[in-house]
């Protein structure tokens, strides 16, 4: 658990912090108790995997994000975990990283993502990602 209103939920990796610098302040990452138990309603299975140990494999699986125009400090990412694709995304808020949103995404989704112009990480993960949404 984090203080106050938040929970730890992992440490942002280094590949994501060498494609998105001088962006982060900091490598850790929470998501406030609302946003958590939102999650829980919304999203039941996805929910087990909000605790630090679990919701790491999903920031290391992270293969690349996109950053929706109409709001600034939010980045949306892309991660593959047990051959299933999610998105999560994360804002920076006063200090700390916050995640806002995690769910488990389907082709249309993710095609709406490559509309807005996705950077990947590696082009390996690019290349299975196109056969994918394709």
């Amino acid at each position: 658990m984090g203080s106050k209103n938040r929970i730890f939920l992992g440490f942002i990796s280094d590949v994501i912090l060498h494609f998105i610098r001088n962006i982060f302040n900091n490598k850790d990452l929470y998501i406030t108790k609302t946003k958590y138990n939102k999650i829980k309603i919304d999203h039941p299975k996805e929910h087990r995997s909000l605790n630090n140990i679990d919701f790491q494999k999903f920031i290391n699986g992270t293969i690349g994000y996109c950053m929706y125009q109409k709001y600034e400090n939010i980045y949306n990412f892309v991660c593959i975990v047990d051959n299933e694709y999610y998105i999560y995304s994360i804002s920076i808020n006063n200090h700390y990283l916050e995640m806002g949103t995690f769910f488990r995404a389907s082709s249309k989704r993710l095609r709406k993502c490559k509309k807005e112009d996705i950077e990947f990480f590696n082009e390996n993960c690019k290349i299975s990602f196109e056969k994918y949404v394709n």
